[in-house]
């Protein structure tokens, strides 16, 4: 799956961490399973796809 320009990706072994530069929202996840860090992946990004900038934690998408 390929990541928008704005997320960066860190990934090591059983370590994953995805941060949205826009409105500096991470995803850190400690698993082996592939199944639960491609869904988790998915979700992320499409959650983050659009997103401008959070006010008060919540991210405004458009």
């Amino acid at each position: 799956m390929r990541l928008p320009k704005h997320i960066i990706k860190r990934d090591e072994q059983t370590y994953l961490e995805l941060i949205c530069q826009r409105c500096n929202g991470s995803l850190k996840l400690w698993t082996d399973n592939k199944e639960w860090r491609r869904r988790h992946i998915e979700s992320f990004v499409e959650y983050h796809r659009n997103c401008k900038a959070c006010e008060g934690g919540v991210c405004e998408v458009t």
